[in-house]
C-alpha cells in the first residue's frame, strides 16, 4: 500500500519453492492422532497441544522431548522424505474424554487449558501437567476457534516491557517506528514481519493501551 492508501498488486510469474525432503535436519513430523487439525503452544512454550479432530483422545507433545528424539534420531520411520518422531518418544501426556471433534486450545496463564470441540459443540477445560478434563460446557454450533483475552502472561507485561508512548506510536505510525526507533527496528530485524498500519484513531489506540493496563491486574 502506497502512501496514498491504494492498494497495489504485482503479477508475478514464479515462486521459490521448498521441498521438505530436501531440507535435511529442518522438517520432522510430529505424529497426531487422527486427523490432525489445529496446533497450540502453552505459554511455558513446552507443550505442543494437537487438535486431531477424529481423536479420542488430545495428544499434549513435549518440547524437550521433541527436541531430544530429534537429536538421538527416535524415528518411527520416513514419510516422503520427511523423518516422522516416535510417538512415545514425544509425548507429554494425553487428555482423555477431550470431545467429539478437538480443533484448538487457548490457555488461562493459570494451569488450565480449553479445547473446542466442534462435533459435540462444546469447550472442554483440562489441567495442565495432570491431562484431567475438570469442567465443559455447551456451545452453539460446531465451535472452532476460540479465544481467552489477556490469557497470556506475557501480554500482562506489555507496559513493563515497553512505555505507553511507544505502544501508542506502534500503533498510529508504524512506519515511522520502524524506520527510526531502535526497539522496533531491533524487533523487525528479529521477526521479520512489520507492523501493519491499521488507521486507528487516537482514541482507539488508547483503549488498546487500557487494555493492556487491564490485562496487567
Amino acid at each position: 500500500m502506497g502512501h496514498d492508501r491504494i492498494a497495489r498488486a504485482t503479477r508475478k510469474e514464479s515462486v521459490k519453492v521448498l521441498e521438505m525432503k530436501d531440507c535435511d535436519d529442518v522438517v520432522f513430523y510430529l505424529p497426531t492422532p487422527k486427523s490432525p487439525h489445529g496446533i497450540n503452544i502453552d505459554p511455558s512454550g513446552q507443550y505442543i497441544v494437537a487438535g486431531g479432530k477424529l481423536a479420542a483422545v488430545i495428544p499434549v507433545h513435549s518440547f524437550d522431548k521433541m527436541i531430544n528424539a530429534i537429536e538421538n534420531e527416535l524415528f518411527e520411520g520416513v514419510f516422503q522424505g520427511v523423518p516422522v518422531l516416535q510417538y512415545d518418544a514425544v509425548i507429554a501426556g494425553e487428555v482423555k474424554n477431550p470431545g467429539l471433534g478437538p480443533l484448538h486450545t487457548e490457555f488461562d496463564g493459570k494451569g488450565y487449558a480449553y479445547t473446542s470441540a466442534f462435533i459435540s459443540s462444546e469447550i472442554v477445560k483440562w489441567e495442565i501437567g495432570t491431562w484431567k478434563v475438570v469442567d465443559r460446557i455447551p456451545t452453539y454450533y460446531s465451535i472452532g476457534h476460540l479465544m481467552i483475552p489477556g490469557g497470556d502472561p506475557e501480554l500482562g507485561t506489555v507496559l513493563d516491557r515497553r512505555s505507553p508512548a511507544y505502544v501508542m506510536n506502534m500503533i498510529l505510525n508504524p512506519e515511522q517506528m520502524l524506520a527510526e526507533h531502535p526497539d522496533a527496528k531491533a524487533m523487525l530485524a528479529e521477526y521479520m514481519t512489520p507492523m501493519a498500519n491499521q488507521n486507528l484513531t487516537e482514541e482507539e489506540a488508547r483503549a488498546i493501551v487500557e487494555f493492556f493496563r487491564t490485562a496487567a491486574g
